[in-house]
């Protein structure tokens, strides 16, 4: 098996505070990713429940894929790019090419992003499930605080596995 590196740069803001679902009261962070010039925007809606950062749900989660290189030729719908025919027909079903967002649009999919205090060796359960009960368990460890270095500069951050 061999490791695949691709690069992206990318912007989260967070929009505004709303409520969900009726009933829960979120932060929206939009998030664009620039891979390659094909421009991935999603929104994922958190908010801070006793010591966890819970992403509470999201609309076109940001799954990028690596390109294969060479051999591999984009499909072009609307001005955008996509890897796939699926792609395409994902992003119509959500009504994304009006870029019109609809409160029915969002994956409930709770998770614990984070557990406060953050320490080394902390451990959590990130993920019991799928929003749609298949099972898919992820565990979370805080591995070390470290510096890491990038085209933006140099920065102190947690590893967390």
């Amino acid at each position: 098996m061999s490791d695949t590196t691709f690069y992206s740069s990318g912007a989260v803001e967070i929009v505004e505070s709303t409520v969900i679902f009726d009933t829960l009261d979120v932060y929206d962070f939009e998030t664009n990713i620039n891979e390659n010039g094909n421009i991935l925007t999603g929104n994922e809606y958190y908010n801070v429940n006793d010591n966890l950062l819970i992403s509470y749900g999201y609309i076109n989660p940001m799954m990028i894929t690596p390109k294969i290189e060479q051999k591999f030729s984009y499909l072009k719908f609307k001005d955008r790019n996509f890897n796939n025919v699926k792609e395409i027909v994902e992003w119509i079903k959500k009504g994304h090419s009006e870029n019109e967002y609809k409160d029915d649009d969002i994956t409930y999919d709770p998770v614990t992003s984070l557990d406060y205090p953050l320490e080394e060796d902390k451990q959590w359960v990130y993920r019991y499930e799928t929003y749609d009960g298949e099972p898919w368990r992820i565990d979370k460890k805080i591995l070390n605080w470290e510096e890491i270095i990038v085209s933006a500069g140099s920065f102190n951050c947690w590893r967390i596995r």
